[in-house]
């Protein structure tokens, strides 16, 4: 009797817990998962769609401090979209290499990803996306000024599309931008919007209203507004900040602020060794990717 094969419902069914797999940061799951939907009982579906697989890997790896890893599964998935002239795809997987290469501190080749996503971008809809990239790259250029410039830019376009939780994101990174270079009067110019854009951000919005109160502190004590005795940021704060991964950014403002901790500098070690994970090739991967 010949073998049938699984319906589509069936193949979506797949898709969404492999989707679930990756908002659980389950690996396990999502390699079970990625086995059978790369199987030759689901090839009339999801022939074509390797490179969303790969991208939702590389996501994966991402999550777990896998950088290198997620690096090379991300340029893997874009040759395949690029090869499957999926413009719309190739952009979208560049733009989260590009956040990668910006966590490895590989500025020359960031930098070439955007150029790549400048001319793609054109006829795609993720030119707002790639206002925020720049300001990442010019971020870590330390070249403040163009940086604000970008995210300024895509502050607006975000809130404007009523895409909020990319708005608020943006909004933050512009205020960090004018908290480093001490600009006060840039940090008040901006900081109403930005809170109320947090505040409409349709899912769990603490993280952002916890880094955004933060900041907020800092400009305060930096206009000495706070006597010397309550310049110190309340260590639930800072616990929160480091759960949310804002242990540079906690490090930065305590800093600018003339305090230190030993605390912090342990968490920071921590962080740097976990950067360091290296999970296992799983054998589906090898199929598309060299290792």
């Amino acid at each position: 009797m010949q073998k049938r094969t699984p319906s589509k419902g069936a193949y979506l069914e797949h898709i969404f817990v492999l989707r679930a797999a990756v908002e659980t940061k389950d690996v396990a799951l999502f390699n079970d998962v990625a086995l059978r939907l790369t199987s030759a009982d689901y090839a009339v579906y999801f022939r074509g769609s390797e490179h969303k697989l790969l991208n939702n890997w590389a996501i994966l790896l991402r999550h777990q401090n896998a950088f290198e890893q997620s690096r090379r599964a991300y340029e893997c998935a874009k040759d395949i979209a690029f090869a499957n002239e999926d413009t719309e795809q190739v952009v979208k997987i560049a733009l989260n290499l590009h956040s990668i290469l910006l966590k490895q501190g590989k500025l020359d080749e960031a930098k070439e990803v955007l150029r790549e996503v400048e001319i793609l971008s054109k006829e795609t809809a993720y030119s707002t996306r790639l206002s925020h990239k720049l300001g990442m790259y010019y971020q870590a250029e330390k070249d403040y000024e163009r940086a604000s410039e970008f995210y300024q830019q895509a502050f607006v376009r975000f809130s404007l599309a009523h895409d909020f939780e990319r708005a608020a994101i943006s909004g933050l990174n512009l205020l960090h931008v004018q908290l480093v270079q001490r600009n006060r009067a840039g940090f008040w110019r901006y900081a109403q919007s930005v809170k109320e854009i947090i505040q409409q951000v349709p899912r769990n919005n603490s993280q952002y209203l916890l880094h955004f109160s933060v900041m907020q502190k800092i400009v305060e004590v930096m206009a000495f507004e706070f006597s010397k005795e309550r310049l110190n940021l309340p260590e639930h704060w800072q616990e929160m900040m480091f759960k949310y991964g804002l242990n540079e950014e906690v490090e930065l403002y305590r800093a600018m602020i003339g305090l230190t901790s030993g605390y912090v500098q342990q968490t920071s070690n921590t962080k740097r060794q976990v950067r360091n994970e290296v999970l296992p090739t799983p054998s589906w991967y090898l199929n598309y990717c060299q290792q």
